[in-house]
Order: structure tokens, then C-alpha cells, then sequence
């Protein structure tokens, strides 16, 4: 059989390596809790720190934890953070892991990539490299492309079982229509971004996946922002709709609850470093969305799932 008539029974009867819809919920906690340090953890010396703490300190003892069959320390949230972001490029994180360490560093079965402890707590006999110039830069670049994401996916729905469940259903249909059509760039709406950023978490269940339903490590491109007329991302939002239309009959893909809400407010910049809301803020008619954002018991770190 081709290759395309394969991957189109492979998809249809696959079942991720991960649960997306409970791992989501975790991932959107671990925002608000980006979003509500104290620390700026999308740009400045508060992420010039949590990048040299990482690479040199973090990274380093969790990989020799692992070799030695040691429990893994938890990283700091800001930690994390700089973690979460190093996998949203999969390829890159793939290449550094093994550079610096020889093997792809993830969570094991049942652990919580999006778990942190209350502050750093690691050995010092693992100390590593400060990161290069280049991987340092891409990792502070990302940030800042990611500090309005939380904004996307922070409604309501987005706690919601089977909004989730339809929005893995839908990030699996994507995956396959990628593999379908390599040479287009495909857009995801932002339901199904969510369940490929928690995907990503997961690097070695990831790249699994991504092999059966794109025959690839498929590539996540979180540069592609510009949403001009003319511009990629509007030219390519068009022909993946076009595509989706052509490739799944009785689906849109549009979804209600998964399109770009436009930039983020002035209020949600404002919130950014406060766990309670106060002055002007909490009497605006922001309140009731504002505490959505910065929710109870989001910021906790060692949660039951770590």
C-alpha cells in the first residue's frame, strides 16, 4: 500500500501515547502560574536567570537522575518554564539533548511535565554548559512569542471534557492532513495548538506519534505569527481550511471556542505577576474573566498528578 493510504488507516485507528484532554488541564494551570509570578518569566533577567539555571543546574541533574535511577528533582517553576519552551521545538530539543547528554531527556510513564517545586533544589555534582548563544536567543525569542498564548486558551471551554476530547480528535485529524500534504504548511486552530504544545511536553510519546500519523518528527513553527493580508499565515489559515474541508467531509475547521481572539487586552498584561487581584483591576468588568485567569490553586506546583 502507499504510503498515504497507510498513514490514512494508521490515523483513523490511532490512539495517542498520551491523554491530552487531562494533560491540557495541567498544561493551562501551569500558564496561570507562568503568568502569575512574581518573576517576569517572558522577557528580562528574571528569564536570562531561569536559562542559565536550567542548562547549568536543572537539565543536568534531571539527566543524571535518570541514568542513575534516581527520582528527579522537580524543577523550579521558572525552570519549567524555560523547559516547556526548549520543547515546543522538538527538533532542536532533540539535537541538544543528545549534544549534551546522549539521550532524550522526558518525563517517565504517569509524571507531570508541568509540575514544579517551590524553588530549585538540585545536586551540585551535576552542573552543565551554559547555553549557546544561539539556543539561549531561540528560547527568549519563544517566550516572548508565547506570553500571550494563555490568553487563546483560557476561557472556560477550555476545562471542559468534551470540548478537550473533540479538540484531540481534531489535533490527531490535523496531524494526518500534515502528513498528507507535506509540502503545505498547515495551520492549527487554537484548540487543536493546545493539545500539540501539551504533545509536545511529552517528547519521546511526541515524536512516536508524530512518526505514525505524519511519518515524521513534525515540526512546530510558532514564528509564523504575521496574520496580515497576504501574509503566510493568513495564505496558509485559508488552504488548511481548504484542505480540512476537502479531506474530512462533515467537520469544519473552524471550531466555536478555538479561533484567534485577537491580541490579548490591556487588563491581561496588567494581571501578569499578581495572584489576587486588586485596586481598579478587580472592580473593572474584567473581574469575572480575570479570575478565570488567575483561578485558585493553579500556582501550587506539586500537585497530585506530580
Amino acid at each position: 500500500a502507499c504510503f498515504c493510504c497507510t498513514l490514512i488507516a494508521c490515523a483513523m485507528h490511532t490512539a495517542l501515547s498520551v491523554n491530552l484532554v487531562h494533560w491540557s488541564k495541567e498544561h493551562v494551570a501551569f500558564l496561570k502560574a507562568v503568568h502569575a509570578s512574581e518573576e517576569n518569566l517572558y522577557e528580562g533577567p528574571g528569564l536570562e536567570a531561569a536559562i542559565e539555571s536550567y542548562f547549568t543546574s536543572w537539565l543536568p541533574a534531571f539527566s543524571l537522575a535518570r541514568v542513575s535511577n534516581q527520582p528527579a528533582p522537580l524543577p523550579s517553576l521558572s525552570e519549567c518554564w524555560v523547559w516547556h519552551l526548549h520543547k515546543l521545538n522538538p527538533a532542536a530539543y532533540k539535537t541538544d539533548c543528545l549534544q549534551m547528554f546522549g539521550r532524550v531527556l522526558g518525563v517517565s510513564q504517569g509524571e507531570n511535565p508541568f509540575c514544579f517545586a517551590p524553588k530549585t533544589n538540585v545536586s551540585t555534582d551535576a552542573k552543565g554548559a551554559s547555553a549557546s548563544k544561539t539556543t539561549s536567543s531561540a528560547i527568549t525569542d519563544c517566550a516572548q512569542r508565547q506570553s500571550g498564548f494563555l490568553w487563546q486558551v483560557m476561557g472556560a471551554r477550555y476545562q471542559d471534557e468534551s470540548f478537550l476530547a473533540a479538540a484531540e480528535q481534531r489535533y490527531v485529524d490535523f496531524l494526518r492532513l500534515a502528513g498528507l500534504h507535506p509540502e503545505q504548511f498547515v495551520v492549527p486552530t487554537y484548540d487543536m495548538d493546545l493539545m500539540w504544545h501539551t504533545h509536545l511536553a511529552f517528547p519521546a510519546e511526541y515524536e512516536a506519534d508524530a512518526v505514525v500519523l505524519t511519518g515524521n518528527l513534525f515540526g512546530h513553527d510558532d514564528t509564523v505569527n504575521d496574520r496580515s493580508v497576504g501574509s503566510k499565515l493568513s495564505v496558509s489559515s485559508v488552504s488548511t481550511k481548504e484542505l480540512w474541508r476537502s479531506t474530512y467531509k462533515e467537520s469544519t475547521w473552524e471550531t466555536e471556542g478555538g479561533m484567534y481572539r485577537g491580541p490579548p487586552p490591556s487588563w491581561y498584561w496588567q494581571a501578569r505577576g499578581k495572584n489576587k487581584m486588586t485596586g481598579p483591576l478587580a472592580a473593572s468588568d474584567q473581574s469575572t474573566t480575570m479570575a478565570m485567569v488567575m483561578g485558585a490553586g493553579f500556582g501550587l506546583g506539586a500537585g497530585a498528578d506530580c
